[in-house]
């Protein structure tokens, strides 16, 4: 039997034709960061997953329409959950990731920094 997990399997903000796809404690720096960059005129969307597996190919595929570049962003050492929805979704040939390991956690402004580089890249 399949569950259906609604809408609760990620949260999805804001438009354009960037997006920054992000989980966990990642979610709330991101967040800021995009606010941030949009006083910039850089307008990106957030996709902040909530459930990783089972993956809902489809519901990621429908959030990243009309999306040309991504951002995955993610605290661990070797880019983990970039690696993972590599494997699992088609996602836009201009994917790349932005990945650092802890105890620090991101913080928005160093986010700012590589959200805009990755805008004019």
């Amino acid at each position: 039997m399949q569950y259906d997990y609604g809408r609760w399997w990620a949260d999805i903000e804001g438009d354009g034709d960037a997006a920054v796809i992000t989980f966990g404690s990642a979610t709330a720096p991101v967040r800021e960061a995009i606010a941030r960059a949009a006083t910039h005129g850089v307008h990106a969307r957030v996709v902040a997953l909530r459930l990783l597996a089972p993956a809902q190919l489809d519901r990621l595929g429908a959030a990243l329409e009309g999306v040309t570049r991504v951002l995955v962003v993610e605290q661990n050492h070797s880019a983990q959950f970039y690696r993972y929805l590599r494997s699992l979704f088609d996602l836009p040939s201009h994917t790349t990731s932005f990945h650092r390991p802890g105890p620090l956690p991101l913080r928005p402004g160093e986010l700012l920094s590589t959200i805009l580089n990755w805008s004019r890249a």
